[in-house]
């Protein structure tokens, strides 16, 4: 593995594995052996448990990894993660002084202003045999999600976490989505979730977390490491031995616009052109995939202004997965790029002259485009998942949702398009009762098929 590629460290794990209480004893025990008070050792253990866990967890053969000791990041205003505590940090340090040492450095890390790209990295550090000899006998699902991490995370423009307001807390919004995705992961746990159809999925990857951009009016949507499998993995995971089918829905973004903001179900045409059949529909640019353009007019709509919208646009790199998915990715600052400039040229001036083209062919999105109006749209795409997530974890059938798809048992799919049908037109009221809604479906081997929804009925 060449250095770029090793990922981080997250503490997100837990064990009560004998061998990892062990383990974690000796750490704590090393760390207070020359402090003079022994101070919250209880809670040392556990953190101890945590950190121990989750570097096991990375599995017996990826020693290397990232991790950052800077104390400003652990710190209640600085941590980007919750597992980012003082704790965590003093132990990470103890496992480079026990003696023989469980981590070591591999590569210093990188400050940003002492390189070209001003893109710096953190140091890279190496899991030590004698750590992995202790671990040896700790099979990887006797590693649990950490039971103390929260369920809902509210983060600043800066990317760090904020606490949530003591009225959310105390709310019914906030005690109805704690309480719908404990039931939701235990649901998952006894549902036999595996990829391929003998290996279990860990119950960390369908750990489901509700995460809120700046306020609680913005964001909200659900994310777990499941979020980012690749299609074709999806598509192939297995629920009690049953094959999975995945319910897509259409375009959900556009289709919230033109439901909210005009009361229509479909796209009108324009004064000289007939309506086109999809938003992410734009005929000056042929050449480009679908997947392209559905990222490039998301930015448009997300962005809050059209200058920010251009500049996004002009960082635009595009690039083919090895399962055949096309990527599209914006930057920001000087992030490594990697695949094919969409606007190779003259970025600023291709860039502002899409959004322009956009407005033309899609003249009913024209209000939308530069309003910021994405993470509001997230917010209500996110209660029709929780509604959708809630109702089918009390039928008991198990649901992997991926933002707008959602993934399922194959023979519980005609449940799951009504339940699909029933949480739209209660989630969004008036604006979700009238016209139709198109979804995809997507199963392994098959080719995806197209179904509409009758929201009238």
């Amino acid at each position: 593995m060449q250095l770029s590629e090793v990922t981080y460290l997250k503490i997100v794990s837990y064990s009560e594995h004998p061998d990892v209480t062990s383990a974690a004893e000796e750490l704590v025990e090393s760390f207070f052996a020359d402090k003079s008070r022994r101070k919250d050792v209880e809670d040392y253990l556990r953190t101890a448990k945590k950190l121990i866990a989750s570097l096991w967890y990375r599995g017996p053969n990826t020693d290397l990894f990232r991790f950052t000791t800077k104390d400003l990041y652990f710190s209640e205003s600085g941590r980007t993660h919750p597992w980012m505590t003082k704790k965590v940090l003093k132990l990470f340090k103890q496992m480079r002084k026990i003696e023989p040492c469980w981590i070591r450095l591999r590569s210093q890390g990188i400050p940003p202003n002492t390189i070209g790209s001003g893109q710096g990295y953190s140091a890279i550090y190496c899991r030590t045999s004698e750590f992995k000899e202790k671990l040896k006998n700790v099979p990887l699902d006797e590693l649990l999600p950490d039971p103390d991490l929260p369920l809902v995370e509210l983060k600043g423009p800066e990317d760090n976490l904020l606490p949530l307001p003591m009225a959310y807390i105390n709310s019914r919004a906030y005690n109805t989505t704690v309480s719908t995705l404990r039931n939701h992961f235990e649901l998952l746990r006894q549902s036999n979730v595996c990829l391929p159809a003998d290996k279990r999925v860990h119950p960390i990857d369908y750990r489901y977390v509700r995460k809120f951009r700046d306020d609680l009016e913005h964001g909200g949507r659900f994310y777990a490491p499941f979020v980012n499998y690749p299609k074709e993995q999806r598509k192939a995971i297995h629920f009690n031995g049953v094959l999975a089918a995945s319910i897509d829905l259409s375009q959900l973004h556009p289709t919230l616009i033109l439901r909210l903001t005009q009361g229509l179900d479909k796209e009108p045409g324009g004064l000289l052109q007939e309506p086109l059949p999809d938003a992410y529909e734009m005929p000056d640019y042929w050449f480009l995939p679908r997947a392209i353009h559905k990222r490039l007019v998301n930015t448009l709509i997300n962005a809050k202004s059209e200058e920010s919208a251009v500049r996004s646009l002009m960082t635009a790199r595009w690039w083919v997965t090895e399962d055949n998915e096309y990527v599209c990715k914006t930057y920001k600052g000087a992030q490594k790029r990697r695949g094919i400039e969409v606007f190779p040229e003259s970025p600023k001036a291709e860039a502002e002259k899409y959004v322009a083209l956009f407005k033309m062919r899609h003249p009913a999105f024209a209000d939308a485009v530069c309003s910021g109006l994405g993470s509001r749209l997230q917010l209500l795409d996110s209660q029709l998942v929780e509604n959708v997530i809630r109702v089918a974890t009390e039928a008991e059938v198990p649901v992997l949702p991926v933002h707008d798809e959602f993934v399922l048992p194959s023979d519980r799919q005609s449940f799951m398009e009504i339940l699909i049908q029933r949480a739209f037109q209660h989630t969004f009221g008036d604006s979700g009762r009238f016209g139709t809604l198109n979804c995809k479906i997507s199963r392994l081997m098959n080719k995806d098929q197209m179904i509409t929804l009758f929201l009238d009925s």
